[in-house]
């Protein structure tokens, strides 16, 4: 203990350290410093900035700020940095479309590739091109087509293990829901993905990084903060340490897997890119990266491809989980169109319909888009700039001294973060019934300023857009179809708490949680009633 009491010292006294180089520094007279913002928060605010409405799950923050400040703003992240906030369409635009000069943020690429590995979604600029041009045929739609029968076989081995707590409790299932479907989503990239069942709703299976997935890695704590700021490790608290063994035992089976794949490629011969089939993503990558017909200055390194696995994982399990657990959570609040929707998936009359009739099925899809409006995954995008620029701006900014900008001047370094949180479910953009679960908002048109917006599906920015738009949203999406058609023609979901008890919680991903315990981490208690018709 006293070794982690010194080594938390030690990193709040560099902390302390850099912040008054950083307020000390010309980044405090940037070109937009005399834009209006908000104050920082708190004793501490010097240090922490405006971080609680930056990164930890409170859109109503963003949704203030926004209201107070108008749609492009200056705030302050960790250390004093200033930094420009905004919710302007050609802004947007300019930053996501331009990603050759707009990164992630270092720390934010840190925590990645300390928890994800060095894969495409860390990669910028050519890097990310390359990665991604060998990566996008694992997502085309014939491959997710191929998947769908395994989103909903494991949809419905969760229907089973949910059925036998039933059973025991008297024809009730009182469960933490985000526990189970995080299990399921596990399961299905992992069989996806790479061809490995982690059977991890099997309570006498102890694979490791199934156990580290299963568990929490979202909650704020003294490692993760830490990581977030510093560019090298001085402290690992629990929670670090079993993610670390987990993405270490990734590794050694990505290896395996990697080693098999190629040997059992390269024993056929030539491999063209035009043959690039297969089941699992990591056997498309790798036959993709082998192709006779691809560079040898294009092929991906074995480094490279094996960092896809994590990525996977990571970004496969976690999203889709949260999602699917906010869609039970408003279907829970809202019965009749949990009965509505029920009635429309008991008329299909198979329990494995093929990708076209799920995505065919109105109400299913109005759900969905209304899921991913209302209650976004990732809530935040932020970027920086890698050169000199001007922002264009949309809407023009009126400033603390009563100047009108039609511009925004910018210095390489800058910061631009995007509240994809408080973008959808602004009443500005989506009307006054923006925070409200309405899934027959979807057939009238979208409103003229939503419509603005340059997200790659449904003028959402949940997947967001330009060349580092989500590679595997149409995966995710039917992911998501497959289990709810699965689960509510299986079950009625009831909420176990009062619905005002349930909010966001997390850094990075914003899971539905406890309002008396955020730091327990994501939970979601629900009771379940088995249908008989199922």
């Amino acid at each position: 203990m006293e070794g982690v009491n010194r080594a938390a010292l030690i990193g709040l006294a560099v902390i302390l350290g850099v912040a008054l180089i950083r307020r000390a520094s010309k980044q405090r007279r940037s070109v937009f410093s005399h834009l209006r913002g908000p104050p920082p928060e708190g004793t501490w605010g010097w240090i922490t900035g405006n971080s609680k409405g930056l990164f930890t799950g409170h859109p109503e923050i963003s949704r203030q700020w926004i209201e107070e400040f108008g749609p492009t703003f200056r705030v302050t992240s960790f250390l004093g940095i200033q930094a420009v906030y905004t919710i302007d369409t050609t802004l947007i635009s300019h930053i996501l479309s331009n990603s050759m000069s707009y990164y992630k943020t270092a720390e934010a690429r840190r925590v990645l590739v300390r928890s994800i590995g060095n894969g495409l979604v860390v990669a910028e600029g050519e890097e990310h091109k390359r990665q991604r041009r060998h990566i996008n045929p694992a997502f085309s739609l014939s491959q997710i087509r191929e998947f769908t029968p395994i989103f909903l076989q494991q949809s419905a081995e969760l229907v089973q293990h949910w059925t036998s707590q039933a059973m025991v409790e008297e024809g009730v299932a009182n469960v933490n829901v985000i526990s189970g479907l995080g299990k399921t989503t596990l399961n299905i990239i992992g069989i996806t993905g790479f061809n490995h069942n982690f059977d991890a709703l099997n309570p006498d299976v102890q694979d490791p990084v199934s156990k580290t997935f299963s568990e929490s890695l979202i909650g704020i704590t003294p490692g993760t903060i830490l990581r977030l700021l510093l560019p090298f490790e001085i402290y690992r608290d629990e929670r670090t340490k079993k993610a670390d063994e987990a993405f270490a035992a990734m590794d050694k089976i990505s290896a395996q897997l990697l080693q098999q794949r190629r040997t059992e490629l390269l024993s056929i011969g030539s491999v063209e890119k035009k043959d690039v089939e297969g089941r699992d993503l990591l056997s498309l990558l790798i036959k993709a990266n082998l192709a006779a017909d691809v560079p040898e200055s294009q092929r991906m390194t074995d480094k490279e491809v094996l960092a896809q696995v994590p990525n996977f994982l990571a970004a496969g399990h976690e999203t889709t989980n949260t999602a699917t657990a906010w869609a039970l959570f408003a279907l829970a609040r809202h019965p009749s169109i949990q009965a509505a929707l029920r009635a429309e998936l008991l008329a299909v009359p198979t329990a494995m319909p093929s990708m076209d009739v799920l995505n065919a099925l109105p109400l299913l899809d109005r759900v969905v888009r209304e899921t991913l409006r209302l209650h976004p995954p990732i809530i935040n995008v932020s970027r920086v700039a890698c050169a000199d620029d001007v922002l264009p701006l949309a809407t023009p900014i009126v400033d603390r001294v009563g100047r009108t900008l039609t511009e925004l001047p910018i210095a390489a370094g800058t910061r631009i973060f995007v509240p994809i949180g408080a973008i959808q479910t602004s009443r500005a953009v989506w009307g006054e019934d923006a925070l409200e679960f309405k899934p027959d908002r979807w057939l009238q048109d979208t409103p003229e300023a939503a419509a603005r917006f340059p997200g790659i599906w449904s003028n959402l920015m949940t997947f967001i857009s330009g060349p580092h738009a989500c590679i595997g949203y149409r995966f995710a999406i039917v992911e998501m179809k497959a289990l709810l058609f699965t689960l509510l023609r299986a079950f009625e979901f009831e909420l176990a708490v009062p619905a005002d008890e349930v909010v966001p919680v997390g850094i990075f991903i914003s899971r539905p949680g406890l309002r008396a315990d955020r730091a327990a981490g994501p939970r979601l208690p629900m009771r379940l009633r088995p249908l008989k018709q199922a």
